[in-house]
């Protein structure tokens, strides 16, 4: 009678264990990767695409004999790309070797900061010139950000810098009417992007993924 008793209880504590595996932790697994922004387990413990009896008997010949481990939940959740946010440099003076920004390129300087304060940029980027430094500085400020100073003839080291940042990043980019189609092409559109003399006013949204995972788009937009 009382091996009848320990038999009940060791299928009763196994019964539970396997409803505790295959239903109340993924549920809570779940909700925890989903305020975590990650996918979870979903109960399939040996990995032939069901969850029916056979995962319950997998965990019980783990736990009791020896059997083999539950087999991992591979992510199947898409890295976000980068998010990068293109601006030529605004109006800048006529004269000197490295001409910083006129009057009203300063005010173009705080209306993209305007325009982009409600965007999380996490890095900023430009070349080592002063008006491409200027044009981004408010809204670098604003944020607390060292500006990443990049020489304008080495768009390749640009590009890796974007490459290198974490997935979801939003990074904002000064550059030139010369360094910005370099830039594109290398982010990969074939198409040249037109820049007229005059226009100081464009941002090109560019959504990038390094890894090739994901196509890249282009927005083209004003502010």
């Amino acid at each position: 009678m009382i091996r009848q008793r320990k038999i009940v209880v060791v299928l009763s504590i196994a019964f539970m264990t396997c409803v505790t595996l295959l239903w109340v932790a993924p549920r809570r697994d779940a909700d925890r990767a989903s305020a975590a922004g990650q996918p979870s387990g979903n109960g399939d413990i040996n990995a032939d695409g069901t969850i029916d009896l056979t995962d319950a008997v997998g965990i019980l010949l783990y736990l009791f004999q020896g059997g083999e481990p539950p087999v991992p939940i591979v992510s199947t959740v898409p890295t976000p790309p980068v998010t990068i946010l293109v601006v030529r440099h605004a109006e800048k003076q006529a004269a000197g070797a490295d001409p910083c920004l006129t009057d009203e390129g300063k005010l173009r300087a705080e209306k993209l900061r305007v325009a982009l304060e409600r965007v999380r940029i996490g890095a900023v980027f430009a070349t080592d010139l002063c008006r491409t430094l200027e044009t981004v500085k408010p809204a670098a400020d604003e944020r607390g950000l060292a500006i990443t100073r990049i020489d304008d003839a080495k768009t390749d080291d640009l590009v890796a810098a974007l490459g290198a940042l974490a997935p979801g990043t939003v990074a904002l980019v000064a550059g030139h009417s010369y360094t910005i189609p370099g830039l594109m092409k290398s982010l990969g559109f074939p198409d040249p992007v037109s820049i007229v003399g005059d226009a100081y006013d464009n941002l090109w949204v560019v959504r990038y993924d390094a890894t090739g995972a994901q196509s890249t788009s282009l927005l083209n937009m004003k502010y």
